[in-house]
Formats: structure tokens, sequence, C-alpha cells
């Protein structure tokens, strides 16, 4: 916060859950910032500097909570209190949803006992006027002490009367008296800045403080409820029978099928799979367009401008090969994030993800987390960072962090053309077997993590899962558009810094000489192929030869992304590298040509957003040939590791160990380094002892001395692991945790 937002009047949003309130401090802000249909959303306070003729002021969009004498059960609440203790709220604009004021006036009635300045909004107004209430808005203001607007925020209906309200208070901030809680005649409260104050005050020094906090919350609640009762009316009509026709409404029905736990499922599985669709095939068709068009500007353009002004040779490397290579790797997974955005962002508008997390609870549940955290899990298998990111939507920070942990051990598309390459090579017989065993293996590993983390550093059992079923909505598509560019503008300046400084460490090493040269072009004498032959014995326990070092260097250009390692491979292993002479227009040109070409197979990947036509060993060839890797990199493939399974405890690696660097920067984005770094290390160990002792085990025969000492070192290497992660859990549960009453 800068000295001049310090400097202006603070004007706070603050409401429920799904009452439209950070549409309406978008609408008001010109910013989209991250809504939903469910409490835990908008996880921190977001604000924004408005002016409007002679007014200034700062607008402070808080959490949506249901109380503020609610237990501290979220981060949000906590975020909603905190807001409030700091004394710096000048006006409180309350957002209520028009179409259920007696949910909302609970919160009203604890706001106005603030004593602080406030404005009362009904908004949805639309959705109100569509069930046939009426709401004399001039009685509730005259019953709350309040200015009532009424709003429609998602149309930008309302919003001048809302400023015009605000602006008329910040100009005359001279107190206006609410209407406060009435208490029980036998609860005497003491002196106090505010009613708030002295209700806190009297529950501090009571002898009973839950048997006075029951009595208090009962009697604001009854007064909510008659103050909702005596401003809201409903047509003079047949209210039985309305009644009975609302309860039959189509949507009524749909939600009848959605929530179940056989239908919802299969509908929420037929969600994913469109998602799949539009998150892997539908962005597939732009994916080259972005790789090309960015290779062409940030790569080949800086090294044409470059050397057109003579630049040194390791300048070419740091701006082209490092930071252009970069770029080109953050815009490859432009189309993937931002059509995952839209879909989900529709999903969430609409009002369906919260139906699908209600179901989804009873599976989820069993290893500790909520509903909520399905969605993440399974957009994992499309791409790990916007699964990541999707993990904003879990209310608790330990549920976060176990779903983050979780997310990449799920199979994501990119690993799928590694995939192909191996089993064109090794699998030719069981194709479709070996890609279904990968998938589900990681499955089963992010299961057994879940499992882990919440017996030992991450305990707990998730919330009661209470919900609210939103009413069905049908947003704008420039709301959504918006709302979808925010969200991957956030992934490119956030989690794209991080990528380029990672590329460029990368780029730097591999373009290092043996002899310490700088601009080297043979992979095969560069310090990265050095160090990868260092470390090449190291992966000797999952049957990776001394000869066969290309291997491990791919999992060093794996680092990067995971498709990365098919040229890698193919480029080491055979020998070339692929050049182009083509000018920088005739390769743009060549980028938008990738559209309507690849365009044409959508067709065919609507029955098959996976991947999974890999049962024929014909798909799985062209699949891997259209890569543009060597027609001999097979059969190299096949020399260089010593056995079937020796190139199937490699896939198990690959599947396993540290995700590409865009994923590591999206945790430390959202979780935090210290987090991105444990997510990195645990998954590389987990790969390398599942990895090697798969091959241990069916090596077994062959060398049963060492595979017997291998075994039994990472069994030992587990029960050490899980014995730190208890002790160190033990010692977590053993501090005193302070108890405030607010």
């Amino acid at each position: 916060m800068n000295e001049r937002q310090r400097t202006l009047p603070r004007v706070a949003l603050i409401g429920n859950p799904n009452c439209g309130k950070t549409t309406l401090f978008n609408a008001l802000a010109g910013q989209n910032k991250k809504t939903g249909n469910w409490a835990g959303v908008t996880v921190n306070q977001t604000q924004a500097r408005l002016v409007r003729h002679n007014t200034q002021f700062t607008l402070v969009d808080l959490p949506g909570i249901y109380g503020l004498s609610l237990a501290d059960l979220s981060q949000d609440e906590r975020v909603v209190k905190q807001a409030i203790e700091r004394g710096d709220i000048d006006l409180y604009v309350n957002v209520l949803n028009a179409n259920n004021l007696e949910r909302g006036l609970f919160l009203t009635s604890e706001v106005l006992d603030l004593d602080k300045p406030t404005v009362l909004v009904l908004n949805m107004d639309d959705e109100r006027a569509a069930s046939g209430k009426t709401i004399d808005t001039q009685k509730l203001a005259a019953m709350t002490g309040c200015p009532v607007i009424s709003t429609t925020a998602i149309k930008r209906i309302g919003l001048v009367a809302l400023f015009d309200a605000i602006a008329a208070h910040l100009a005359s901030p001279d107190h206006v008296p609410h209407e406060h809680t009435e208490l029980p005649a036998d609860i005497e409260l003491p002196a106090a800045d505010s009613p708030a104050a002295a209700i806190k005050a009297h529950l501090q020094r009571s002898e009973d403080v839950l048997a006075d906090s029951k009595r208090i919350f009962e009697a604001r609640f009854e007064q909510s409820l008659q103050l909702a009762q005596a401003v809201t009316h409903t047509a003079e009509t047949n209210t039985e029978a309305n009644a009975q026709a609302s309860s039959h409404t189509a949507f009524n029905q749909v939600d009848q099928w959605l929530t179940r736990p056989l239908t919802g499922t299969l509908a929420f599985l037929l969600a994913m799979y469109l998602m799949f669709f539009f998150a892997i095939n539908v962005a597939d068709v732009f994916i080259d367009f972005f790789d090309i068009a960015a290779g062409a500007l940030f790569i080949d353009g800086t090294k044409q401008l470059l050397a057109a002004i003579h630049a040194p040779d390791w300048l070419a490397v740091v701006l082209a090969d490092g930071i252009g290579a970069g770029i080109q790797t953050v815009a490859t997974f432009i189309p993937v994030i931002g059509f995952l955005f839209l879909f989900l962002t529709l999903l969430e508008e609409s009002g369906y993800m919260v139906r699908a997390a209600f179901v989804m609870n009873n599976w989820l549940h069993r290893i500790g987390l909520s509903g909520k955290a399905f969605v993440p899990l399974i957009v994992s298998f499309g791409c790990n960072v916007p699964a990541v990111m999707a993990t904003r939507q879990l209310a608790r920070q330990d549920e976060r962090i176990i779903t983050t942990l979780m997310a990449p051990f799920m199979s994501c598309g990119a690993r799928l053309s590694v995939y192909a390459l191996f089993v064109a090579a090794f699998f030719t017989e069981h194709a479709a077997l070996i890609v279904l065993s990968l998938y589900l293996i990681g499955v089963l590993v992010a299961i057994a993590t879940g499992l882990l983390m919440r017996r030992t550093i991450l305990p707990g059992k998730p919330d009661p899962f209470v919900i609210e079923l939103p009413q069905w909505r049908f947003p704008g598509v420039r709301h959504i558009l918006k709302s979808t560019w925010h969200k991957l503008r956030g992934f490119i300046v956030d989690a794209g810094k991080i990528i380029i400084v990672i590329v460029l460490i990368l780029q730097l090493i591999a373009s290092i000489g043996r002899d310490f040269s700088w601009g080297n072009e043979d992979i095969d004498e560069s310090l990265l192929a050095a160090g990868s032959q260092i470390a090449t014995p190291l992966f000797a326990p999952m049957g990776i030869d001394e000869d066969n070092w290309p291997a491990v260097l791919g999992l060093f250009t794996g680092l990067l992304a995971k498709e990365v390692m098919v040229g890698s491979l193919d480029a080491i292993y055979t020998k070339s590298i692929e050049e182009t002479d083509a000018s920088i227009g005739e390769q743009l040109l060549a980028a938008v040509q990738t559209i309507p070409d690849k365009a044409v197979g959508l067709a065919d990947a609507l029955v098959d957003p996976l991947g999974m036509s890999l049962t024929e060993i014909d798909a799985v060839e062209t699949m891997a040939e259209n890569q543009g890797v060597s027609s001999q990199l097979f059969g190299i493939l096949q020399d260089k590791f010593s056995s079937t399974w020796a190139a199937y405890a490699y896939l198990l690696f690959v599947l396993l160990y540290f995700p590409c660097v865009t994923v590591i920067a999206t945790i430390a984005k959202e979780s935090g380094k210290k987090w991105a770094v444990f997510s990195a290390t645990y998954s590389t160990a987990v790969a390398y002892l599942i990895a090697s002792g798969f091959y241990q085990v069916v090596m077994f025969k062959n060398q049963p001395v060492f595979a017997s000492l291998w075994l039994l070192g990472s069994v030992l290497a587990m029960g050490v692991f899980y014995g730190v992660l208890k002790r160190h859990a033990k010692q977590t549960r053993q501090q005193t945790i302070p108890l405030h009453i607010t």
C-alpha cells in the first residue's frame, strides 16, 4: 500500500459468500478478481483506488463470511476480523443477496453493532424481481438507519447510485445512529465505544461464555429474521400453487440429478471430460502457433538483431537462448491454461462447481479433504499448473497444501508425449495397458501422499461440508472473458518471471562447453552433458547404464517442460539439431498455418481427450513421429536401454519426479517457496525410490544380493522419512494456541 492510498478514506465491501460482492468490486473498480460460489475463494483483502468527480477513496474487497461472531474456521474469516480490528475502515458497504435477505441480515446486525457508517446494497436485484418478491427499501432504511441501494452488479445496474451514496457519506462523515441488536434484558453490557465492543467485553468477563454467546446469537438471528419478513413481500397470487410449481421447476429437477451420488458423479465426469477436451485438444490447436511465433520473435529475432549490431556471443546466449527461450516456454502454456480457466470460470459463475464439490465430498473425505479438492486433482490430468492455481478455491491452508502436493503426481498431458515415444519403442503389444498403468500409479501415489501428510505434518479433518446451492446463472460473455484474462495474466506475470530465470540458468549451462566456451552448439559437449554423465551412476539402480547418459540429460531438460524431453532425447541420441533457414516472417506465417492444420483433428479428439488411442501401435508411432523425432530414434532407444523393464522404470521416474519449473514456480507463488522446495524434493525422492525399487524387484533373480540390500535400504529410508515427519508433527501439536474471543 503506497502513501497516497493510506491517506484516502477506506471503504470496505463486506457480505456473505455468493452475494456477488467481488463482482460488485470488479464492476466498481474495473478489475477482475477471483469470484466463486463458496466461502474461501477471496482469501485476501483486495483493494483499488477509485476516483469519480471530486471523490477519491480506497475500495477494499473483504472475503465473504457468514458472521463476525462465528468461530475462526477459515482463513477468510480471520482476514475480515483482522481488517476490522485495525480500525482504519471509514465506511462499510454491506452487500446482501436481494433474493435471500434472511441469510444476509444476520451479518448486517453485526456490522451495525460496530457503530461505523454503513451503506446497505441489495445486490442481484434481477433475481429478486424474477422470483416475484418486492423489498420495501425505505422501510429497511428506516429500520436499520442506513441508506439502501439496489444493484445488479453483473449487469452494472445501480453503480452510479451506489457511488453517490458512498460519496455522500464520505463528504459528511457525521455519525448516523443505527438500530442495534436488542439483547435479553438480563444481559447487561458495560460501557464501550460500540455495541460490538461492549458484547466482546461482556463475554470476556462472563462466567458462562458459551451460554451467553448462544443467547446473543439467538437474539440476533431472531431479529434478523423478523426484519427480513417485515420488509419482504411476495406477489399476491396463489402462494401454495406457486410454491409447488417452484419446487418442480426444471432447475430443481436438474439439481436433484446433479446432487445424487451416482448421477452426480457421472455428470461430474462428463463435465471433466469436456474440460479435458478444451484444455488438451482445443488448446492444442494453438500451442504450435504460440511456440513457433514466440521462438521466431524472441529467439531468432533477438539473435538476428544482436548479430546486426555485432553483439558478443554471450549476450545472445543470455537474451535469446535464455530469456527468449523462457518466454517461449511460458507462451506454450498460454492456450492450455487459458482454455482451462475459461471453462472453469464458466462452471464457477454458472453455479455448477459447488454442486460438483458437494457430490465428490464423500470420496475425498476418506483422505481428509473436502469435495472442493477434487477439481484441482482432476484438472491435473490436463496440466499441473492450473491445478495448483485452482487450489485457491479451498478454504483451509492445510487442504490447499495437501492438494498442491498431490497434484503433480497426476499424469499431465505433457508427459503423454514421452509415454508415446517409449511405448512405440518397447511396448508395441501392450500400449494402452502401459499408459493406463502409469495414470493409475500416479493416482495411487497422490492418494498415499495425501494420507501421509494428514497423518504427519498436516493433521486434521476437513471442515463440515455445509454448503449453499446458489441459483443457476448465465454470466455474460464479456464478464467471462475478462475474468479468464485476469487469471491468465496472473500466471503469465507472476509464474512467468520465475520460469524465465530457471530456463536462463539451464540454457547457460547447456551453452557452455566443456572448455568453458560460450555459445556451445553441440549439446554432447556442453557442461549440461558433462553433468549428466557425472550423475548417471546415481540412476544405475533403475537400469540406466553409464553409456546411456543421454537419458539422464533428458531428465534434466524435462525440468523445463516434460514435452521438451522428446526433442532433447532425439537431438542427443541421433546427434541431430533442428535448424531452420526460414525468415521470421515465414516462421510467423507457418505458425498461423498450424491453427487450421491442427483444427482438422478436433473431431477425432472429441472421443479421445486424453490420448488413450494408444491401443493401436500405429497411432503411437504416428504421434511420436508428429513430434519431429528421427526415424532411427526407436532403434537407438532399444539399444541404449538394457531391457523393457529399464524403460518402464524410466517412465515411472518421468511420471513422478520433479514437475516442470512452471509447476514449481506456481507452487512458490501460491503456497510459498518452502513448500515449492519440499514438493520438488519429495516428488523426486518418491520417483527415485519407486522407479529403482521396481527395477530391483523385477531383476531380483539376476542380482539377488544387490537387490536385497537396495530394497532394504529403500525401506529404511522411507521409515526414517516417516519418523522425521511424525516428530515434526508432534512438536507442532505441542505448541500452545491461545484462545481469543472476538
